[in-house]
């Protein structure tokens, strides 16, 4: 999700499909559109190396974060959380997550993400299973 304030004047946002709030660590947001960015950067890993493409929901609440990377994008690019030592590591580089977050609110939130993951699994599992016993 990126924050409004910090796109680049004239910047296409779609509609947003999605009409549900999103949940982050730092709060609930709806939606207002979707920004696809390109060759996305983070220079804390290598400047060198971008992400070809993404699509962030945008948002315009108050936050105190511009941009909330989500489970889907972390994923995609295989970025992983080391909870034990508060540290992201992305191409074989570790950085401090600097976060304001005690580490048990974000093992906590983490945990929850690895559930909903997990339940939507086993709900697609399940589906398959049962088109499978009907044929």
């Amino acid at each position: 999700m990126a924050h409004r304030s910090v796109l680049p004047l004239q910047a296409p946002i779609k509609p947003a499909s999605i009409t549900t709030m999103c949940n982050t660590i730092t709060g609930n947001y709806k939606p207002v559109g979707i920004l696809t960015a390109e060759q996305v950067r983070f220079p804390e890993f290598d400047a060198n190396v971008s992400v070809n493409s993404h699509d962030f929901l945008i948002f315009d609440p108050k936050c105190s974060f511009d941009l909330i990377l989500g489970n889907d994008f972390l994923h995609k690019i295989g970025l992983k959380i080391h909870l034990d030592t508060l540290q992201l590591e992305w191409l074989g580089k570790k950085v401090p997550t600097n976060s304001r977050f005690m580490k048990d609110r974000l093992t906590a939130a983490v945990n929850s993400c690895l559930i909903e993951e997990r339940r939507a699994t086993s709900i697609i599992i399940s589906i398959e299973m049962n088109v499978d016993q009907a044929i």
